[in-house]
């Protein structure tokens, strides 16, 4: 809670930075001339989850960490993807695959809809545990669930699901 992450565009593009909450100027971590986006923190508070579309040739999103100190981002082990959380307890995943941060659509049903990814790195058993022709996004671990953002009832509102897929 003493550090602020943040995206910011002081440079022409939008890198990863850091404050301290009690202010001062931010340090920024990355230097990638593409476009980097603060997704949030790895459990152990002293790396940052970023996005980036800056190194597949197809603008596909892929998630990345850097360290408090700075150095070289690391690139996570899920090909594409462009949300993630992780559990606490278990260092299990659960992560989207597209981006539906900008979008406005409402509704929508297609293939742009995001779904829900869920497994462990040091396994690599990743397994989509939604199949909603809508949006399943934002996932977020609290307890043994995974809550989510999603439109099944024809308006977006939070759910909740197992990590398995099930309840």
């Amino acid at each position: 809670g003493s550090i602020i992450a943040f995206t910011g565009a002081y440079g022409g593009n939008r890198d990863v930075y850091i404050v301290s909450s009690r202010g001062g100027e931010p340090k920024r971590l990355t230097w990638h001339p593409g476009s980097e986006e603060v997704i949030g923190w790895m459990p152990d508070g002293k790396q940052i989850i970023f996005r980036s579309t800056a190194f597949d040739p197809h603008n596909s999103a892929h998630l990345f960490t850097v360290d408090l100190e700075g150095g070289e981002p690391v690139e996570l082990p899920l090909s594409w993807a462009a949300r993630l959380d992780v559990d606490r307890s278990s260092g299990s995943w659960a992560f989207n695959r597209q981006s539906r941060d900008t979008r406005t659509w409402k509704r929508y049903r297609g293939g742009r809809a995001t779904d829900i990814w869920v497994g462990h790195p040091d396994r690599a058993d990743f397994t989509k545990i939604t199949d909603f022709e809508g949006q399943d996004a934002f996932p977020m671990w609290h307890g043994d669930r995974i809550y989510f953002l999603s439109d099944q009832g024809g308006t977006g509102n939070l759910w909740s699901i197992k990590p398995d897929g099930t309840d």
